[in-house]
């Protein structure tokens, strides 16, 4: 009599355990959303991917749960698919972002005649002498579009896709590009993204790129060289520290650079990376996003062209 109500014990534990693996899908991975509007800078924050065991602790960082019951594959794609404003909620909202993110950004103009013209900071800072406010409470990624309209490769503008590996996408002149050619997120149904290449603001001439004096910097500086490749149209770069790379130019503008990074040897061999920066002649200044063995960093860059 025991060992028959242990085995239907049994078969009802096992029972429930089934209708809840059902009931959330078959996965272990769940879509967070920021709740809390001042850390959303960028759709990077405000979209996360994680198993659904850790939402307790997620949620006191101000993450809520909003899909369960997905494979990682699946939740990459629904977030890639959200932050680009498509498929973006049962409900039919076409750009949750916007009621999500920060709002504490603001577009400067020049009063003395000086350039740029415009620039645009967070509200608790300026961009310095001879500017005065413009438009105020927007986005980071609205300010951007106004201040740089043609260009789009801010970092708030821009993220690598989670289930395209290697693809950064772009906000530029309101629609979004991939640095990838042929680029679908793999959701349901697919989306095709137009590739940077083929945009009218992709560099038109490789020729005359000349030689970068590059040096970057997340605990320390390491400073290299990148030599452009006219015929392989890629620079041949190599740092202080032994790491050798093909970098790939996606943007090549008079006030704005995209480089995209390939480890193929040396002690870094498998490190990708992306350099988004400004450009004012021959000098620029920006931000790195480097990925290696599975973890990513940020940091900064600059160089000199010689």
């Amino acid at each position: 009599m025991k060992m028959i109500f242990l085995e239907v014990l049994s078969v009802a534990v096992l029972f429930l355990l089934m209708n809840r693996v059902w009931a959330q899908g078959g996965g272990e991975y769940c879509v967070f959303e920021q709740m809390n509007s001042n850390k959303v800078i960028s759709r990077i924050d405000w979209l996360s991917v994680a198993k659904c065991s850790d939402g307790g602790l997620l949620a006191g960082g101000g993450l809520q749960s909003i899909k369960q019951g997905l494979s990682f594959a699946e939740a990459a794609a629904l977030v890639d698919a959200m932050r680009v404003n498509l498929g973006t909620s049962s409900s039919g909202e076409q750009d949750r972002f916007h009621s999500r993110c920060d709002h504490s950004y603001q577009v400067w103009k020049r009063t003395d005649g000086g350039s740029p013209s415009k620039a645009y900071t967070h509200a608790d800072a300026n961009p310095g002498p001879g500017y005065a406010p413009d438009v105020s409470h927007l986005c980071c990624e609205d300010a951007a579009a106004l201040v740089f309209p043609k260009t789009g490769n801010d970092d708030c503008r821009s993220f690598e896709l989670m289930s395209v590996p290697g693809a950064l996408v772009t906000l530029r002149n309101g629609h979004w590009v991939s640095s990838a050619p042929h680029t679908a997120i793999p959701s349901h149904p697919p989306i095709n993204l137009s590739s940077a290449s083929g945009d009218s603001s992709a560099p038109s001439s490789l020729q005359n790129v000349g030689t970068w004096h590059e040096c970057e910097t997340l605990s320390s500086e390491i400073c290299g060289t990148w030599t452009w490749n006219a015929s392989k149209k890629q620079f041949d770069a190599q740092w202080a520290n032994g790491a050798k790379a093909h970098l790939k130019l996606d943007r090549f503008e008079s006030d704005s650079v995209v480089v995209t990074r390939d480890d193929h040897a040396g002690v870094s061999a498998g490190m990708m990376a992306t350099y988004v920066g400004q450009r004012s002649g021959n000098s620029i200044s920006g931000n790195v996003t480097w990925t290696y063995r599975g973890g990513m960093h940020k940091g900064t860059w600059r160089a000199e062209i010689r």
